[in-house]
């Protein structure tokens, strides 16, 4: 009688603790979307301010076989980094937003096609200085991130532009996709950071 009773009051105790588990796992989902989403609202303030740069820390190249092969092989031997990812977070390398211009210093990694004009040994990454144009910014909601695009000019070669696609997530995490009209298109990843605590 005694062995059923235990068994009976561990049962109850068990479904309880199941139910009080389950009450607050609910809570705590719904807590994290409130501050998912009162993080993504802040986020969208900073951002509106226009006063915010990305540092840069990883590159995603969009190769072909033969680029990844010369990558691989001559590049970045040793350097714990593959054609497919490569690490330049010590680099200072960023794309910054202020008022109403932005500016740019990236390396480049992947195929471009050269025209006559200013490209030689010191122009082969992506740089822009100027005022954007067809700047906007918009919610992804499904990632529950802020989306910013613009266009942009190539601070030395005329002939070149950019497409800037920044997706900024509540974690201040970012990621960058820059389409252009003489290089492949390429991704990296990044942090945001205000301007005035950027690195120098």
């Amino acid at each position: 009688m005694r062995i059923k009773t235990s068994i009976s009051t561990l049962v109850v105790v068990l479904l309880l603790s199941g139910l009080v588990l389950n009450t607050s796992c609910k809570s705590a989902d719904s807590m994290t979307t409130a501050e998912e989403s009162a993080a993504l609202a802040a986020l969208e303030t900073q951002l509106n301010a226009k006063a915010f740069r990305v540092d840069i820390n990883t590159i995603f190249p969009f190769n072909t076989a033969a680029t990844n092969q010369v990558l691989n092989d001559l590049l970045i031997q040793r350097t714990g980094n593959s054609a497919n990812r490569i690490d330049v977070s010590a680099d200072g390398h960023f794309i910054e937003v202020s008022n109403a211009s932005t500016k740019g210093s990236l390396p480049f990694f992947g195929e471009q096609r050269l025209v006559a004009g200013h490209y030689n040994g010191d122009n082969q990454g992506i740089e822009f200085d100027g005022e954007p144009e067809d700047y906007s910014m918009t919610k992804h909601e499904k990632k529950n991130a802020l989306e910013i695009k613009y266009h942009i000019k190539d601070k030395y070669e005329t002939t070149e532009s950019y497409n800037v696609q920044l997706t900024i997530y509540p974690n201040k995490s970012v990621d960058v996709f820059i389409t252009s009209t003489l290089k492949n298109l390429i991704r990296y990843k990044g942090e945001l950071k205000p301007v005035e605590a950027a690195r120098p």
